[in-house]
């Protein structure tokens, strides 16, 4: 079964994944959290505990905990505030572009595209029929 997981460039411009389980945070230390669990950002406007990501359900939800700001699509979110993240969503701290990959939707997407190949195949202009 897919996972959900983010994705980020770290400071050493390599590409990171990190699949969240329950609970990530993003943040320049994220003290006593476990490595499997937290992005760290070393950027000047990124707070020691910047962000949270976690699960509700299939959903992942991102929460500001943080005084300068984290960024969704471009939008500010309040401090304190929740928003869910989607495919195609980006999360931007500092200079740090985070890229949620949401599994469900990737489900959805493929049984949609079966979808439409199955009524593409069972068009009146092919003569199958759908039984």
């Amino acid at each position: 079964m897919p996972s959900t997981y983010l994705e980020w460039m770290d400071e050493n411009l390599e590409m990171r994944r990190l699949v969240i389980v329950d609970r990530v945070f993003i943040g320049r230390i994220c003290r006593g959290i476990d490595d499997t669990r937290r992005i760290i950002v070393k950027h000047p406007a990124v707070s020691r505990d910047h962000a949270e990501i976690n699960m509700s359900g299939s959903q992942p939800l991102i929460r500001d905990l943080s005084k300068n700001g984290t960024w969704v699509n471009d939008v500010r979110l309040a401090a304190g505030s929740t928003k869910s993240l989607e495919d195609g969503d980006v999360v931007h701290l500092g200079e740090t572009r985070v890229y949620p990959n949401v599994a469900y939707l990737h489900r959805q997407n493929r049984c949609a595209h079966a979808i439409a190949r199955h009524l593409r195949l069972c068009s009146p202009q092919t003569g199958l029929h759908v039984r």
